[in-house]
């Protein structure tokens, strides 16, 4: 369980990192809330 809950925020993590590249403003700020609803 806790293997699966690391290896979860570890893709979630390289998701959010590629998608901050080339990403707007606006979408920072959304993947920001869908991270914070994730890791509360």
């Amino acid at each position: 369980m806790i293997n699966i809950f690391l290896f979860k925020g570890y893709s979630l993590a390289n998701f959010a990192w590629s998608h901050k590249i080339n990403a707007t403003v606006n979408d920072r700020c959304f993947m920001g809330h869908e991270l914070a609803a994730i890791k509360s």
